[in-house]
């Protein structure tokens, strides 16, 4: 899980112009951003003993004051489309204030750890 997690970070930073943080924004000053959590990542087939495959989802929240984030929504699903990733539920919300979009992203991944 640890790989692809850091694949996706790897790109969002250097494709999307704009900060990214894990699970909180540490200054709250810069908007847009983005945060991104994984929210589930759970076995999806076993076998002799050892777990052979997972089922990841990453949240993605896009942070805004103005709700303009139609087109950083564009560039992350391509990201993630690339990154082999199939989208799951969007919703759309205010809190406080702020305009967030949140993005689930789902993908299969091999356990190739031989253990």
């Amino acid at each position: 899980m640890e790989t692809i997690v850091k694949e996706v970070v790897k790109k969002l930073k250097n494709e999307i112009n704009i900060p990214v943080f894990h699970q909180f924004s540490p200054n709250n000053k810069v908007y847009p951003n983005i945060i991104y959590t994984v929210v589930s990542d759970v076995p999806a087939l076993h076998g002799d003993n050892k777990e052979l495959s997972s089922n990841i989802t990453i949240r993605i929240h896009i942070i805004t004051k103005d709700g303009n984030y139609y087109a950083i929504k564009k560039q992350i699903n391509k990201i993630m489309l690339d990154l082999g990733f199939s989208r799951g539920q969007a919703v759309e919300v205010t809190d406080q204030g702020y305009k967030i979009a949140t993005l689930d992203y789902k993908i299969g991944v091999i356990n190739n750890d031989n253990n």
